[in-house]
């Protein structure tokens, strides 16, 4: 349960922090998805801090309960999956990055998704960290 508390904490705040960025500071956000669309460099190094972040949360956090915990499962083994997607197949993600750049709203979208489910996160660590 503290790994979760620990991941959840941090996971939830980065998630705030980036989906305030992306919401407020759209116009930035756009050119750096234009960027790395275009850099064979970014997007390796990007899989390689997916894959280990996924690889360490699936070593220490594989938990697949019915609870809000399991939440932190998926991130791991979507980082992973993403990972390995970026490093293997580093077109894919060029191709990706075209949903962002035709439709701006879709990072505000992001952005938003990120500010609430890192709330989430937040809220059900204060929660359980309240309870011991």
């Amino acid at each position: 349960m503290q790994t979760s508390l620990l991941v959840a904490e941090i996971y939830g705040l980065v998630a705030i922090i980036a989906g305030l960025a992306m919401f407020f500071n759209t116009g930035a956000y756009m050119r750096m998805i234009e960027e790395y669309s275009k850099s064979y460099a970014l997007i390796y190094l990007g899989g390689i801090f997916a894959l280990t972040i996924g690889i360490v949360l699936i070593k220490y956090h594989n938990i697949w309960s019915s609870d809000w915990r399991v939440l932190i499962t998926l991130i791991a083994w979507i980082a992973f999956i993403k990972g390995c997607i970026l490093v293997v197949a580093p077109q894919v993600a060029m191709r990706m990055t075209e949903g962002f750049l035709k439709y701006p709203i879709a990072l505000r979208v992001a952005g938003l998704s990120g500010i609430v489910f890192g709330g989430f996160l937040l809220a059900k660590a204060s929660d359980d960290l309240l309870k011991f």
